[in-house]
């Protein structure tokens, strides 16, 4: 006869809520737009997607979003004032300028900054982002995906 061994690990976590403290953040020195986040995106589930662009100085934003044809599937700034240097957040909810959620697909979105409303360009640059649909991903294949982009 044989005997079956399981291993068993428990872990045990605390339930008190760590202190929090707040770091005041040095302003950036250089232009940069960072990878959308969730990455990849699937809207029903995960709400609001972020882009995150790290600004040196005050200038005007615009930041919009295109399909892969490319086509213009909606801009979420237009000549937005930035008073000075700092990290700021724009969020996305995965709809089209049409008020419906986007395709599944791959999508760029691009940042483009300038020296006021006519001036000239100081920043541009683009980034590819994947939308997923409910309908089309099974929620433990979900996992897996999103495990693939980390």
């Amino acid at each position: 006869m044989r005997t079956l061994q399981v291993l068993v690990m428990i872990c045990l976590v605390p339930l008190t809520v760590p202190s929090a403290s707040l770091a005041q953040v040095e302003p950036p020195t250089e232009w940069q737009l960072l990878q959308s986040d969730p990455e990849p995106f699937m809207p029903e589930l995960e709400g609001p997607c972020r882009f995150t662009v790290e600004v040196p100085q005050a200038a005007y934003l615009e930041l919009w979003i295109w399909s892969e044809s490319p086509t213009e599937v909606v801009k979420l700034l237009t000549q937005t004032t930035v008073p000075g240097a700092g990290i700021f957040a724009v969020f996305w909810d995965g709809k089209g300028s049409n008020g419906e959620y986007v395709l599944e697909g791959s999508y760029t979105y691009t940042v483009h900054a300038t020296d006021g409303a006519q001036g000239p360009t100081l920043f541009e640059d683009s980034k590819v982002m994947y939308v997923f649909r409910v309908a089309a991903v099974e929620h433990n294949t979900w996992s897996a995906i999103k495990r693939l982009f980390r």
